[in-house]
């Protein structure tokens, strides 16, 4: 649980993977560790009425490349392990 003036956050996971859930917005991570090699995937909700930002909503990619990116993060890590 993170503190901070905007609000309370929580985050999940452990080395490799970590879901992060605040009151403006969510983040997942996956990666392979030692190597550098991560995705992440930033989603913002929607602001409150009188907010000033403007809300933009995230980019759309599709879910087929989400999947190959994890997918490609697993085998990797799954090489490392086994070599």
């Amino acid at each position: 649980m993170n503190l901070s003036k905007r609000g309370v956050s929580y985050s999940f996971g452990g080395r490799g993977l970590w879901l992060t859930v605040g009151p403006r917005n969510s983040r997942t991570s996956v990666g392979v560790p030692s190597t550098g090699l991560y995705w992440y995937q930033q989603r913002r909700f929607p602001p409150p009425a009188n907010d000033d930002e403007p809300f933009l909503p995230p980019p759309h990619y599709p879910d087929w490349l989400a999947i190959i990116g994890i997918a490609a993060v697993i085998l990797t890590t799954l090489a490392l392990i086994w070599r």
